[in-house]
């Protein structure tokens, strides 16, 4: 199976480009447990649009917080991890580290829960652009202003971190996201 991270849809794997919008699909990462579906709702505010990607620690999905109607990222730590108390650690560890950080170029966390069915979330800012993998994948690499421009924002928001003794530990180009803010390229 593939998914296209723009609309959230899976597909089979014999596709290459999403049918609805163009965009490349990407591999389905292989994950124990179920996944959500678009339209489920965790712990009765969180409606599940489609999904953005997933990882060693989970699933991300894009959601509308219900209550306000707002886009939001919603990382879901998969029922297999659920049980297992490290993992359960480093889930939480994230959560605290990521509500200590108010850097402009980092993603902001809005909440850290746990549904009644034991699921356990992380509610997150939506941040919509292309990964840097993306862009470099599509247009081989940045213009040495742009990559100057990137760097100064990732070390900004590093150095917070680590002022707050915070190590990202999973520093990568699909994990930097592309977007243009007021007063900050």
């Amino acid at each position: 199976m593939k998914y296209c991270r723009t609309c959230g849809r899976e597909y089979e794997a014999a596709l290459d480009y999403c049918p609805e919008d163009g965009d490349r699909l990407r591999d389905l990462p292989h994950s124990s447990g179920p996944r959500l579906a678009i339209g489920d709702v965790v712990d009765g505010r969180y409606r599940i649009e489609g999904l953005l990607g997933a990882g060693g620690m989970g699933w991300v999905y894009r959601a509308t917080q219900r209550s306000v109607e707002r886009t939001i990222a919603l990382k879901i730590l998969p029922p297999s991890l659920a049980r297992d108390e490290v993992a359960i650690g480093r889930f939480m560890r994230e959560a605290k580290a990521a509500s200590l950080l108010s850097n402009p170029h980092a993603t902001t966390l809005f909440e850290f829960g746990q549904d009644q069915k034991g699921t356990l979330y992380l509610a997150m800012e939506f941040v919509d652009g292309p990964t840097l993998g993306e862009y470099l994948e599509r247009n081989g690499r940045l213009p040495p202003i742009d990559a100057c421009d990137v760097a100064i924002h990732l070390c900004n928001a590093l150095e917070e971190a680590h002022q707050k003794g915070i190590l990202h530990r999973d520093l990568k180009p699909s994990n930097v996201i592309l977007v243009e803010r007021p007063g900050h390229r």
